[in-house]
């Protein structure tokens, strides 16, 4: 039996009330991070191991990166160290773009 997906492809035309309840996670460089996210916190792959004590418990958290690569990495990472609420956004922030500008 395949595990259960860890990714997550929300509603292209986002609305703020549509991430209610979810903490986001940009897991890129601090900057990429700084010239365009989404919000949320900023947390690197390559920190994230010593960093997970940095996330907030009890939220469902929607992991980004430009192109779901390394989110879905990241997600491996929480989901192996007991976080089943952590999701990738599905194709990352440039699936993202490409389908909201679209849906314009």
């Amino acid at each position: 039996m395949a595990p259960p997906t860890a990714r997550c492809e929300p509603d292209w035309r986002v609305h703020p009330e549509t991430l209610a309840g979810w903490t986001l996670v940009d897991v890129r460089s601090p900057a990429e991070h700084a010239a365009h996210n989404l919000g949320g916190v900023n947390l690197p792959v390559e920190t994230l191991e010593q960093r997970i004590s940095e996330l907030p418990t009890g939220t469902k958290l929607l992991v980004y990166c430009q192109s779901g690569v390394r989110s879905a990495r990241a997600v491996a990472l929480l989901r192996a160290r007991g976080n089943a609420s952590a999701f990738s956004l599905d194709g990352g922030l440039s699936t993202w773009a490409t389908r909201a500008h679209s849906s314009q």
